[in-house]
């Protein structure tokens, strides 16, 4: 059959339609998966003076389970804590689980800290923390070569990235003019003046999909902790820079990875205590070389019959469902 050059000018047309509507299906698809609004879900409440808790599932890279709380370093009540030295014991300190650190302090929220030297399945109760480490004053491990960044928290709750002067002493730090109080470390660093920080990977594990805890400061002095759930069928981790990846997203502009896997967990009392993650050792929580402790008063009461606090929805005590 003949085609007359008036029906071809209108096969091409449509033919240019058709690509073009594809073309516009393919750009929303990416701008969708961009923003991923239907994709991540976020349930978030206020459980103390200065603090909120935010627990965020995904679905995409991958399913997804993390928990963030946002601390106001200048809300009154706020206070911390790193795990102390065990003494003349061997090594720098005791393992425990971090709910029983916890405990032990009456704090009211913990995560794991700084990773450690031995097995983490050792029966030995003893270990030594494999960066920087300072409680209530009291420094009791240097900085190492691959664990050179450590986050300290003043008397007055300042809190400042450090970083190892190399060259000299294994305590000497910069900035020189920060007074160590509780400093807990970490590798590799993840975030440097607000932007991905790449590093050698002291761990070996920063590119593969673990459970992962975090720690970073935002540049309106607010501290924000991470733990991200993993090996688990409702979240199947993270890599370090998809954690950075969150946290700037929080304002965070330094932070620096902290011990991860079966390691990884944050606990809450408000009032009792909870394991707020899932833990990914099949025994359950692990018995970690140090933590740190968080301080909080109790968040205020507000009379709102809407159930809303600050434009975002309140989770009501009856209805908490701490996922698992």
């Amino acid at each position: 059959m003949k085609i007359r050059k008036d029906d071809s000018v209108i096969i091409s047309m449509r033919r240019g339609r058709l690509k073009f509507f594809k073309l516009l299906v393919i750009a929303v698809y990416v701008l969708n998966c961009i923003a991923a609004p239907g994709f991540a879900t976020d349930e978030r409440w206020h459980p103390f003076n200065g603090v909120t808790y935010i627990h965020r599932t995904q679905t995409l890279p991958r399913l997804l389970s993390m928990h963030i709380l946002i601390i106001d370093l200048h809300a009154q009540g706020i206070g911390f804590l790193v795990t102390p030295p065990n003494g003349d014991l061997p090594g720098n300190t005791n393992k425990q689980t971090t709910s029983n650190f916890l405990r032990s302090c009456n704090a009211q929220m913990a995560i794991n800290g700084d990773f450690f030297w031995d097995d983490p399945n050792s029966q030995s109760i003893t270990t030594s923390v494999c960066g920087f480490a300072a409680s209530n004053g009291v420094i009791y491990n240097p900085f190492q070569r691959g664990w050179e960044y450590a986050i300290n928290f003043s008397k007055n709750n300042v809190a400042t990235l450090i970083h190892w002067v190399e060259g000299f002493s294994a305590t000497q730090y910069a900035p020189a003019d920060v007074s160590i109080y509780n400093a807990i470390a970490g590798a590799p660093k993840i975030i440097s003046d607000g932007r991905l920080f790449t590093c050698t990977d002291t761990t070996g594990t920063a590119a593969t999909l673990h459970p992962r805890t975090a720690i970073g400061l935002t540049g309106d002095d607010k501290l924000v902790l991470l733990v991200v759930d993993g090996r688990c069928g409702h979240s199947g981790g993270m890599t370090t820079v998809e954690e950075a990846e969150v946290l700037l997203g929080f304002g965070v502009i330094d932070a620096i990875n902290l011990d991860g896997g079966g390691s990884s967990t944050m606990v809450m009392a408000d009032p009792n205590v909870r394991i707020v993650n899932s833990p990914s050792d099949a025994t359950g929580e692990r018995k970690v070389a140090n933590h740190l402790a968080v301080f909080a008063k109790p968040a205020p009461a507000k009379h709102n019959p809407s159930g809303k606090i600050d434009g975002e929805i309140k989770i009501p005590d009856s209805a908490r469902s701490w996922p698992k």
